[in-house]
């Protein structure tokens, strides 16, 4: 087996052309390291249009069961078989539609990162973030001991106390930020902001950390620097315990 790779994401952030498949198990930009990725882990980046947001949100990792389920209906004929894909809502001239492009990409390497972990190891779970005990379930631990998912708890009650709300909208509320605060999407969002912090000054991704900072509290997945701490070291303590920090 080979070692784990070396990839800089910014070179595909640069680009935001998601037709063409982008292997992880090679490296693209060794003078400006992030992390490792686990050898051998491979990811195809398709771009789709008018790709309703209930299904893709703008960006969606699809498990390699989930790339042979949807194969016709998403034309997932360029991605070879036994693999995950990553689905990205684009324009016709292949640019990622999401008002917040760079944190769409992390989050959804986020998700990759986290599946793949989880192969490598022959976790029971299809993510690492869900299984207890594994360095990215700590993450998780980390992220719902934040002033974050706290305030955000505390503000649910509040609006489920004080508005009157049909029971499908309580309903649909509670799904939704369950949902945010689940193993994998707390991970996800955590590794995308721990990232953004390794790439310094880059103004567009400041811009888009505070806009997306600034949203109300049931959209709100982001962290303040000073809360964001304790969750960024058990990202990077993660990463350095599965070897893949240098």
């Amino acid at each position: 087996m080979t070692s784990p790779a070396t990839v800089d994401l910014s070179s595909m952030l640069r680009a935001r052309d998601l037709s063409r498949q982008i292997p992880f198990s090679g490296a693209v930009d060794s003078s400006k390291r992030v992390h490792r990725f686990p050898a051998g882990m491979m990811l195809t980046a398709l771009g789709r249009q008018n790709i309703s947001a209930t299904t893709l949100s703008y960006g969606r990792l699809l498990r390699a069961p989930e790339v042979a389920e949807e194969r016709e209906r998403l034309d997932l004929g360029s991605v070879p078989l036994g693999e995950p894909a990553l689905l990205l809502e684009c324009n016709q001239l292949g640019k990622i539609v999401s008002p917040y492009p760079y944190f769409t990409v992390l989050h959804e390497f986020g998700h990759a990162l986290d599946h793949a972990v989880a192969l490598q190891r022959n976790l029971s779970e299809p993510f690492a973030s869900r299984v207890y005990g594994e360095p990215f379930h700590a993450v998780w631990i980390a992220a719902l001991e934040s002033n974050l998912v706290l305030l955000r708890a505390r503000e649910m009650d509040v609006s489920m106390k004080r508005l009157k709300r049909s029971q499908s909208d309580r309903e649909k509320l509670e799904r939704d930020v369950k949902q945010d605060h689940s193993q994998q999407e707390m991970f996800a969002c955590a590794y995308a902001q721990y990232i953004s912090t390794r790439r310094h000054g880059h103004p567009a991704i400041v811009t888009e950390l505070s806009g997306l900072r600034a949203k109300d509290w049931k959209n709100r997945r982001y962290w303040e620097d000073r809360d964001f701490k304790p969750v960024a070291a058990a990202v990077e303590l993660a990463l350095e315990t599965y070897g893949l920090l240098r």
